[in-house]
């Protein structure tokens, strides 16, 4: 029993921060041998698959419910992957799932767990722009593409950035497509909301506006 133990894979490192520092415990993924599991290496390449290229201190909840802060972090936007550093300089992943987290000094809240769309799955993170009974998600994603330069033999790869957003309906994701299709996906209220959008000069082409407009159809 204890041999087929050892085969498996095992959560057991923590992170202790220094006295004085708020406490924080990372479960990591590790081999038999101690080695981290496989990383995605990124080379040769036009442009940065993460959302920042440096390491920021932030914040992490885990699918299990516990929080954890202070922890160095960087979400890598190819793989749709949140990785964490260790303070002998390791990158490495999370065990449990990451439900949700947060860079330091940033509103912006990135979360998981809802319904796979599109090419997204129920592990990619999106940017939670409203949070009420009707959330405004927006998934900023990136794409390595190699390109043929015209009339060369030289192949150049270039990082690549889209983005969509979504409202929650229900359990379930539904694109939006524009600012009238925004409307359209906020059934019950058209009258008002057309109402409040005159009123505040609501153009509904920045973050900001579409989530100030579904904040609004969540207080209806």
């Amino acid at each position: 029993m204890r041999k087929q133990l050892k085969k498996l894979y095992v959560a057991f490192f923590a992170v202790l921060l220094s006295a004085g520092a708020a406490n924080a415990q990372m479960f990591l993924l590790e081999d038999v041998n101690g080695r981290p599991i496989r990383k995605t290496q990124y080379e040769d390449i036009n442009g940065s698959p993460y959302l920042y290229d440096n390491w920021m201190k932030g914040s992490v909840v885990l699918g299990n419910g516990n929080l954890y802060e202070n922890v160095p972090l960087r979400y890598d936007q190819v793989a749709d992957q949140l990785l964490f550093q260790t303070p002998e300089g390791q990158e490495l992943e999370f065990v449990q799932p990451v439900r949700e987290f947060q860079i330091d000094g940033s509103p912006v809240v990135y979360r998981s767990g809802f319904a796979p769309i599109d090419q997204h799955s129920s592990s990619s993170f999106y940017q939670v722009l409203e949070d009420g009974k009707v959330k405004l998600l927006k998934k900023s994603h990136k794409v390595i593409r190699e390109e043929k330069a015209y009339g060369t033999a030289t192949i150049s790869k270039n990082v690549l950035e889209y983005t969509n957003y979504y409202i929650t309906q229900g359990s379930q994701l539904v694109k939006v497509k524009n600012e009238k299709n925004l409307l359209q996906l906020l059934p019950g209220h058209t009258q008002e909301l057309e109402g409040y959008i005159k009123k505040n000069k609501l153009k509904l082409k920045e973050d900001a506006e579409m989530a100030q407009l579904v904040a609004y159809y969540n207080s209806l």
